[in-house]
């Protein structure tokens, strides 16, 4: 495409009414500025397969939105895309599922597991092929320790094809938090967070009080305990990507929050 470049264009390019008065001449509308709108007009149409029909005129706004859109994959495991028509960039972003809080000793004085790691991130432009497969992975969230003095599972790993993937978060230890997970091949790689330790002490008065462990980025809250506390299972992550929180006494340790990928055009 171009702009107006005929008789009377504006030294910028535009269109201009003209002045007779002063001289100034109104600006020729050129066959070959009307062809190339109409063909710049009529390649969006192509592009989303629509066939030109004289009588209606709501086909380029209808062939705009069908180039538009986006996808969210949310159920663990692997899922096939073909990209859509007309489509040769998208914007992805992916998420790690979180690691499983893990768990100490069914004792008060000891009874406070660590949270698990939230997962990687990643986002970032991708150019692909219209009607290509690309296979999407959402990794689980891990499971929370159900045996006493043992972390919980690691979070699954996501990912967009080889163009970009998030490992899942570290499963909660014993009593220390576990580290995020880590996105590659995206424009912005990070991770939502590590899981916070599991803190366990007895007061001067003999009471025995703690903190189990929070999980990393939309993670299971921590919970906080005393002698006369029952025991709880920590929280489950809340967001995709969570940690899960450490258990409290004899409790098991929280899920970690399923990954989570999404595609935009």
């Amino acid at each position: 495409m171009h702009r107006i470049d005929g008789p009377g264009a504006t030294v910028d390019n535009k269109f201009t009414d003209g002045d007779p008065v002063g001289g100034v001449q109104a600006t020729t509308v050129t066959d070959d500025w009307l062809n190339a709108v109409q063909e710049e007009i009529l390649a969006v149409l192509a592009a989303a397969g629509i066939t030109p029909v004289k009588a209606n005129n709501a086909q380029l706004v209808a062939a705009i939105r069908g180039l538009s859109g986006s996808v969210k994959f949310t159920s663990v495991g692997v899922t096939p895309w073909v990209v859509p028509a007309g489509v040769t960039r998208v914007f992805v972003k992916v998420i790690g599922g979180g690691g499983g809080g893990g768990k100490r000793q069914a004792l008060a004085a000891l009874g406070a597991g660590g949270g698990a790691g939230g997962g990687g991130y990643a986002e970032g432009w991708v150019t692909v092929t219209p009607g290509a497969t690309i296979s999407i992975t959402v990794g689980a969230g891990g499971a929370g320790a159900t045996v006493s003095n043992t972390s919980g599972a690691n979070g699954g790993t996501s990912s967009f094809g080889a163009f970009m993937s998030a490992t899942g978060g570290g499963g909660g230890g014993v009593t220390s938090g576990a580290g995020g997970g880590v996105g590659t091949g995206g424009s912005r790689n990070t991770s939502l967070g590590p899981g916070t330790s599991g803190i366990s002490f007895s007061n001067s008065g003999g009471t025995d009080n703690g903190l189990a462990g929070g999980g990393g980025g939309p993670g299971g809250a921590q919970i906080t305990y005393s002698s006369g506390s029952a025991a709880a299972n920590g929280n489950n992550g809340i967001g995709p990507g969570g940690g899960g929180g450490g258990a409290v006494f004899g409790g098991n340790g929280g899920s970690g929050a399923d990954g989570y990928v999404e595609v935009e055009w």
